[in-house]
């Protein structure tokens, strides 16, 4: 009889441990479910800096260097983005990646986490001289970076890349 009641016991305090480890587990993946629907963004955040993009693309395509610059920070201010050589440009799909962790933007720029903002672009180019250019004509997909200036104002591009 003896021997009975140890082994409820050892059950009993078994199936206590496995409820509290189904417990714990479940409050955890409430709480990364939540961190996943979790945005920063407001609505006009996401339009606003979406419609960077597509206006940055716009501006390519129209080799329109002046209203493109106004699209990127301040760091491209004298950059030609090579459109002398651009022939044509679509931009194909914008979306939020899957991934939450940004990768590091310069540490000088101390920018919240809520004035920066990452996108996945797919895109299609084609060059007027594909020889003097580091990548093919053809279709790409990479990340552009947006942030706040300085915590404040317009969406600009911070950069882009793989």
């Amino acid at each position: 009889m003896q021997n009975i009641k140890k082994i409820i016991y050892i059950f009993l305090t078994l199936a206590l441990l496995g409820f509290i480890t189904f417990l714990v587990a479940w409050q955890s993946d409430k709480a990364q479910i939540a961190d996943l629907t979790f945005s920063p963004y407001t609505e006009k955040d996401l339009k606003e800096s979406e419609k960077v993009i597509r206006d940055a693309f716009f501006y390519e395509n129209e080799h329109d260097l002046e209203k493109l610059r106004e699209l990127y920070s301040s760091k491209y201010a004298n950059s030609d983005f090579r459109l002398f050589n651009l022939a044509n440009l679509k931009l194909l799909e914008i979306k939020l990646p899957e991934q939450k962790n940004y990768p590091a933007l310069n540490p000088n720029l101390n920018i919240e986490r809520k004035n920066m903002i990452m996108y996945k672009v797919k895109y299609y180019v084609e060059f007027k001289d594909q020889t003097i250019e580091p990548m093919d004509n053809g279709e790409y997909e990479i990340y552009y970076f947006l942030i706040k200036e300085n915590n404040r104002g317009n969406w600009k591009i911070e950069s882009t890349g793989v």
